[in-house]
């Protein structure tokens, strides 16, 4: 017929009236094979072949017909033409090689954006945690950062605004929510006109959702927003405007949100404290920080940045011995990075050799009560008079660090005053 004209290129007479076989030698019909497997076999066979005329690719189904003793009488077969198909394959197939191909470039860049910004990130849960982060820097949707206290989220936030459109045309501005009284809080957040009330400026101020206007604005610790609060913010999200305190004229805004919290806010939304509408429209883009103590990785980069950071800070050269890595990895900092940094920081000062022994590490660890299995480790076989002697020494540091006299301090470790004194001068301890 016309469409199998199309396919092949040939008209109907080079095929009516002549022998499969011939045809098949010929080169002209190309679906010898399955038509006589389809008439040996007695079922219907298909096959994806390309004919040689044209080069298209045809899908061909031969259907054997029974004659009413069951025999096969003929075949007929029916082709299609499947070469849009095929083409559309292959465009996908270089469509998924072109966006993997994007997708590690986006990595890369993704990792010098994170090294130009001094960010330590080793742990595979948190390269994906930035490298969304980076993606979702490209749109202007609300972004609502979960995690406990000390995690980063102020530090994504900033990558977020860093690798996004607004950085050339913006500010990154932030405020903590739950560290300003409300009746404060509302004029920071809207700003005020002159007059506004008792102690303002006479010129007025902006607020923060203005001087965020074209950039981004970081609204920590969000699930401590009052409920008169949760009204207003509501309402500028929904109209992308603001008034001031006392002013009666609306003005116009281009914020990208991020709002951040270590509370769980669907809880708070099903206690009644937090306005659902306000979650909805706050959590459009939710991303959720894990913990340090769930990345381990983590730990080691971290410690070796902040080493240097405060050796530099403190013009001093210290360095933390290998045996103590074990014990950091094994505490479970509930104050997360921001206790790490604090740690790593006192340590630098109050150590006095320029080799942070692992022992130091488990006394300033067993300062805090937190959930840490055992404050002592033993890493290696000592000598048990050098071993007293090391703890000792720790003891009387950790107790002079922490009462303000040596009679107190030797009260407390159980020794006289005397005794005390001796064994600081021993070990080159002062107070």
């Amino acid at each position: 017929n016309q469409a199998h004209a199309r396919l092949t290129g040939l008209d109907a007479s080079h095929f009516i009236g002549q022998n499969i076989d011939d045809l098949f030698e010929k080169g002209i019909f190309q679906y010898e094979s399955i038509t006589i497997k389809a008439l040996r076999e007695g079922r219907t066979i298909t096959s994806v072949q390309k004919i040689s005329t044209t080069g298209k690719q045809v899908l061909v189904t031969s259907n054997p017909i029974f004659d009413i003793e069951g025999n096969v009488s003929r075949v007929v077969n029916n082709v299609r033409d499947i070469s849009e198909l095929h083409e559309l394959n292959e465009e996908l197939r270089e469509s998924k090689l072109l966006a993997t191909r994007y997708q590690t470039e986006l990595s890369l860049l993704m990792l010098e954006r994170l090294k130009k910004d001094k960010i330590i990130v080793e742990s595979p849960g948190m390269m994906k945690i930035f490298n969304l982060a980076i993606r979702t820097a490209q749109t202007d949707a609300t972004v609502l950062l979960l995690g406990e206290s000390g995690v980063g989220k102020e530090v994504l936030s900033r990558v977020i605004h860093n690798t996004s459109n607004r950085a050339a045309r913006g500010s990154f501005i932030q405020i903590n929510c739950g560290a300003i009284p409300e009746n404060l809080l509302e004029s920071e957040l809207f700003g005020y006109e002159h007059g506004a009330f008792t102690g303002a400026n006479p010129h007025g101020k902006p607020g923060m959702f203005e001087l965020a206007h074209l950039g981004t604005l970081l609204l920590d610790e969000i699930g401590d927003l009052s409920a008169s609060l949760q009204v207003k913010l509501l309402r500028v999200l929904q109209e992308q405007e603001v008034y001031r305190l006392g002013g009666t004229k609306p003005i116009k805004l281009d914020v990208r949100i991020i709002a951040a919290t270590n509370r769980n806010i669907w809880e708070r939304v099903q206690a009644g404290t937090f306005r659902e509408d306000l979650f909805y429209r706050l959590n459009v883009l939710p991303i959720e920080v894990p913990p340090l103590r769930e990345r381990k990785e983590d730990i080691l980069p971290l410690t070796m940045h902040f080493i240097l950071l405060y050796n530099e800070k403190y013009r001093v050269v210290k360095r933390l011995d290998p045996k103590a890595i074990p014990i950091l990895e094994a505490y479970s900092w509930p104050g997360n990075v921001r206790e790490l940094q604090n740690v790593l920081e006192r340590l630098l000062v109050v150590t006095e050799e320029a080799l942070i022994q692992p022992l130091q590490v488990q006394i300033q660890l067993s300062k805090f009560k937190t959930k840490f299995n055992s404050p002592i480790t033993v890493n290696e076989i000592l000598p048990i008079q050098q071993a007293k002697e090391m703890l000792e020494k720790e003891l009387i540091i950790m107790a002079f660090d922490s009462y303000p006299s040596i009679r107190k301090a030797a009260e407390v470790l159980g020794l006289d005053h005397s005794n005390v004194m001796r064994k600081a001068l021993k070990y080159g301890i002062k107070k």
